[in-house]
């Protein structure tokens, strides 16, 4: 008897242990999912939170596309889309990120829409020196959606005369010669004084000397050859028109590329320089990039007898840490006329070295008594 009465008081104790157990619970309400999940939901009524919904945000973006159109390079441009709340409650904007560098916006953190109403979304592109097309994606994250509104931007970073196709395909080495097409997208007629500093080849020979808003040229590779063996970079076409002075085509060839330093990230890997008259100047950007890596640039020199390069300023971008740089290029009096192409050499503050293709028309200004009007655009009419 007394084994058996020592063998069931621990279950007994157990047991009470037990009861006392989940009467506590009941008391304090703490254990169990249920409980739990109710006092979970209390503090969500009483917050007024909810979880974010796992779908888009209830918004019509007008136009679907925010379309810069054509930029200069190097200059800025703004574009704007309307975004209307379709929904049946008003939706706050919790955060704008643009996805690229060059895309900023403003004003449009923490604003509420309401219902049936428009906010426009304006932001701003800094388009990049070279000319080809740029495309963005703004993302819009709103109060209680998981998931961005995504808003694709595009730019075609152009100079007043385009050029098509924009760059030379050599990389197969069979194609080393085509044709390219010159077209004033503001109407303004034009002269193609040279590529590379020689003489253009027109593909009708009765139009090289009239100024037109069209020219079409072909080209060889072989004529863009460096005594090195390798082939420049940058085809450049140089013309008459008063916004269009230099127009570089990329030329893609395994023997084309650049010697670059990996250390030493450059915004744009060339200099256009534009149209300067003998003994004049001009102001000119550049942009290089992990300034806190590579420190300031200490000289940038042009390896042509006739230019100077000159740092006047120098600003590091705490954000992005970028160094934009500002530059005056200066032409000799004495520098005689024509079309050129040089070496330009950079100088970081951590012994970092750049060689970048730099190249100028050097001419008179052009006569202010006779600039050309636009040409009015040539009706086509249906054939029936």
């Amino acid at each position: 008897m007394t084994e058996s009465l020592s063998t069931h008081r621990p279950v007994t104790k157990a047991g009470v242990f037990v009861v006392i157990g989940a009467v506590l619970c009941m008391l304090l309400s703490g254990c169990g999912e249920g409980p739990s999940s109710s006092s979970e939901n209390q503090a969500d009524a009483t917050s007024g939170r909810r979880a974010p919904v796992q779908t888009l945000p209830p918004i019509r973006v007008t136009p679907g596309i925010l379309n810069w159109g054509d930029v200069l390079p190097g200059s800025s441009s703004d574009g704007s889309v309307a975004l209307t709340n379709l929904g049946t409650e008003p939706l706050k904007i919790i955060t704008v990120q643009p996805g690229c560098k060059c895309t900023t916006t403003s004003g449009l953190d923490g604003i509420t829409i309401p219902v049936g109403e428009s906010r426009d979304l304006v932001a701003s592109l800094d388009a990049q020196p070279a000319p080809g097309t740029r495309n963005v994606q703004i993302k819009v994250l709103f109060e209680g959606y998981a998931k961005p509104l995504e808003i694709n931007g595009t730019a075609v970073v152009t100079r007043p005369v385009r050029v098509r196709p924009p760059y030379i395909n050599a990389v197969d080495e069979t194609k080393h010669t085509g044709t390219l097409m010159l077209n004033a997208g503001d109407r303004i007629p034009f002269k193609v004084l040279s590529v590379d500093g020689k003489p253009p080849r027109f593909v009708r020979k009765e139009m090289a000397q009239d100024a037109r808003v069209n020219h079409i040229i072909s080209y060889d590779i072989n004529d863009h050859l460096e005594p090195d063996g390798r082939f420049r970079r940058w085809v450049v076409v140089e013309t008459d028109h008063p916004g269009a002075p230099l127009l570089e085509v990329l030329l893609r060839h395994r023997n084309s590329s650049l010697d670059v330093n990996s250390s030493f990230k450059q915004g744009s890997y060339h200099f256009n320089m534009g149209r300067l008259a003998p003994g004049s100047s001009m102001e000119l950007k550049h942009l290089t990039h992990e300034a806190t890596t590579t420190g300031p640039v200490g000289m940038v020199v042009a390896e042509q007898e006739g230019i100077e390069i000159e740092i006047l300023s120098e600003e590091i971008d705490d954000e992005t840490d970028d160094l934009s740089l500002k530059l005056l290029v200066t032409v000799s009096p004495d520098m005689p006329e024509g079309f050129y192409y040089f070496p330009v050499r950079l100088y970081a503050g951590n012994g970092s070295e750049a060689i970048l293709p730099g190249f100028v028309s050097v001419r008179p200004d052009p006569d202010p008594n006779s600039t050309r009007a636009p040409e009015a655009p040539t009706e086509k009419r249906i054939q029936r």
